[in-house]
């Protein structure tokens, strides 16, 4: 069924494996650089082949997780790392600035698994933070330590101080003491 698609469908198809399971057709044509019009005549190609199927308006998800596999195959690891790169753009664009927190995760996972790593910091720590405000202590340590890789220098400090208090509020606390006399040790 992958062999028969038209480019513009194969483009779409891309960049909605880097997207995931379920997916918005506007911020997967914004990745795969495609206008409105070629974005919905490809999705209509991929529905009809029987690759994904429509949710609710524009939200849209692939019929089989081997659908996502082989695609994925098909594109190869560098192709793959521009797409993440471009998604987690189109969402960049796609939520703006007021509403950056609601997207910081799945955004900073996007520059992470595009090897953005100084582009994936600052959403992972907005997205630690949230954590942090809902008790998720693993998911606070996770995204701070993610954050901590694309930081450096004073950067680092806010991080390392708001891990180093996720840490205490987790019971982790011999970790926590070191991350707080790094963050001292940094000021």
């Amino acid at each position: 069924r992958l062999s028969s698609l038209s480019d513009q469908a194969h483009r779409l198809l891309d960049a909605a494996v880097a997207a995931g399971r379920e997916f918005d057709i506007d911020v997967v044509a914004r990745a795969a650089a495609l206008s409105d019009e070629a974005a919905l005549d490809a999705a209509g190609e991929l529905e009809n082949a029987g690759l994904i199927l429509p949710e609710s308006g524009l939200h849209y998800r692939f019929d089989h997780s081997l659908t996502m596999e082989v695609a994925y195959q098909m594109i190869g690891e560098p192709r793959h790392r521009i797409l993440h790169r471009r998604m987690a753009e189109a969402l960049e664009v796609k939520v703006g600035q007021n509403r950056l927190d609601e997207k910081a995760a799945e955004i900073a996972m996007h520059f992470m698994e595009g090897n953005a790593v100084q582009r994936a910091a600052p959403y992972a720590f907005r997205a630690g933070k949230q954590s942090a405000r809902l008790a998720a202590w693993h998911e606070a340590i996770d995204f701070f330590q993610q954050a901590l890789l694309g930081f450096e220098g004073n950067e680092r400090f806010p991080v390392l101080m708001a891990l180093g208090k996720v840490l205490t509020s987790y019971g982790a606390l011999s970790q926590a003491t070191g991350v707080i006399q790094e963050a001292y040790d940094l000021a």
